[in-house]
């Protein structure tokens, strides 16, 4: 009898024991994954600050150049002003967005970003001119 009361014992530090290792690991791996979210906040503040800066020049180089009076200038413009303002609003206020989430806002402003530095800056850079008019009859 003393037998079986000594091994239930074992059994029960043992499993306590075991039991203590799984809390460590959950809580290494809560660690890990905290580490990674504010590795993914600080690059995607990083991107974000990139992008209104290069938005900025380019805003001021088509108003300097004439491309205000373009209109699928100022569309594109105003779709990647909405795009930089939902991005800003994550960078603001992180609280409750998820990890995937940052990752899609990040991939989101290099996409923007390179559309703005591929696409549109090259176009900016020169005067605008409108298309040509037809000379009345």
């Amino acid at each position: 009898m003393k037998k079986v009361i000594v091994y239930i014992l074992i059994a029960a530090i043992a499993l306590a024991c075991l039991a203590g290792c799984n809390k460590d690991q959950g809580k290494d791996k809560e660690v890990q994954e905290d580490q990674s979210a504010a590795i993914l906040y600080e690059e995607l503040s990083k991107l974000a600050m990139k992008l209104v800066d290069k938005y900025n020049e380019i805003a001021a180089k088509a108003k300097e150049n004439g491309w205000e009076a373009d209109f699928d200038t100022l569309k594109a413009m105003h779709d990647i002003a909405d795009a930089i303002d939902k991005i800003s609003e994550a960078v603001t206020n992180p609280e409750g967005i998820s990890e995937e989430a940052l990752q899609k806002y990040k991939d989101s402003a290099k996409e923007l970003l390179e559309r703005l530095e591929t696409e549109i800056e090259s176009k900016i850079n020169e005067l605008y001119q409108s298309e040509p008019q037809s000379p009345a009859e």
